[in-house]
C-alpha cells in the first residue's frame, strides 16, 4: 500500500521539460486548427443541406436537414472538446496555470471517450446490418 502511495505523490510532482512542452504546444497548436476547420466544415454542410435543391418533395428535404443537423451536432460537439483541449492547454502553458492544464487534458479524455462511444457505436451498427443481410440472403436463397 505504501507503494501506491508513493507512486501517486509522484504524479502530483510530475514536471513539464522543455522538449515535453514543445511538443504538447505543437499537438495543441493542430489541435486547434483541426477544430476550427472542423466548425467551419460542418457549417458549410449545414448550409449545404439546407440550400441544396431536393428532388423528393419539402418533407423529404427537411427529414434530411434534420438528420444531417443531428450528425453535425455531434460533430460539433466533438470538436468542441478538441478546441478546448487546444485551448486550455496552450493557456496553461503560456501561464504554468496547473487548473488549466487539468481541464484542457479533461477535454482532451472527453473527446477520446466521445470517438470511442461513437465508434462502438457504429460497429454496433454495421455487425447488425451485415446479420440482417447474411439472414436475408438466406430466408432468400430458400
Amino acid at each position: 500500500m505504501d507503494n501506491h502511495t508513493n507512486q501517486e505523490s509522484g504524479l502530483f510532482n510530475l514536471s513539464i521539460e522543455g522538449a515535453s512542452r514543445n511538443l504538447l504546444q505543437t499537438a495543441a497548436t493542430w489541435a486547434r486548427i483541426v477544430a476550427i476547420i472542423g466548425f467551419i466544415s460542418a457549417g458549410i454542410s449545414l448550409m449545404s443541406s439546407i440550400l441544396a435543391p431536393s428532388q423528393l418533395g419539402a418533407g423529404a428535404k427537411w427529414a434530411g436537414v434534420f438528420i444531417n443537423g443531428l450528425f453535425l451536432l455531434i460533430f460539433v460537439v466533438i470538436n468542441y472538446f478538441l478546441y478546448r483541449f487546444a485551448t486550455h492547454t496552450l493557456a496553461s502553458l503560456s501561464n504554468m496555470n496547473q487548473v488549466q492544464f487539468n481541464e484542457g487534458i479533461n477535454s482532451l479524455r472527453l473527446y477520446f471517450k466521445l470517438i470511442g462511444i461513437l465508434i462502438i457505436i457504429i460497429m454496433a451498427l454495421v455487425f447488425i446490418l451485415i446479420l440482417f443481410a447474411g439472414l436475408g440472403a438466406a430466408v432468400g436463397s430458400r
